[in-house]
């Protein structure tokens, strides 16, 4: 069985390698804004996910904009790696705290690992 593989990126001083390769998604606060401004629709779960750790309800890609900064750049993070869970051999995200609160900082970490054990990973 194959297992997925979820990379988080957070700021370090000195960090110039590059880790793009084939095979493996990288996503960036950059990405991830673009991403929720391109989709007609998010992957099922992606509404349900933003809801439980914002608590904005129904959140769609034609809503997400009046929501704020940071339920764009969350709702990107989470959109992105439902999507690609299964079809990537990994997913790193660059800087997953970008624009969020502490508290929603939290329950993303949350949700990585979550993802990672449906997938396998313990």
């Amino acid at each position: 069985m194959k297992r997925a593989r979820l990379g988080v990126i957070v700021p370090a001083a000195n960090h110039t390698r590059n880790i793009d390769h084939p095979g493996r998604i990288v996503w960036g606060l950059t990405e991830r804004l673009a991403h929720v401004a391109q989709v007609d629709e998010f992957h099922p779960e992606t509404a349900r996910w933003v809801e439980r750790m914002m608590g904005v309800p129904d959140i769609t890609p034609a809503s997400v904009e009046r929501e704020g900064f940071g339920a764009q750049c969350l709702a990107g993070v989470v959109d992105v790696v439902l999507r690609h869970a299964d079809s990537l051999d990994s997913i790193v995200i660059r800087f997953p705290e970008a624009g969020l609160h502490p508290g929603v900082q939290a329950k993303l970490a949350d949700f990585f690992i979550h993802v990672l054990q449906l997938k396998g990973n313990t």
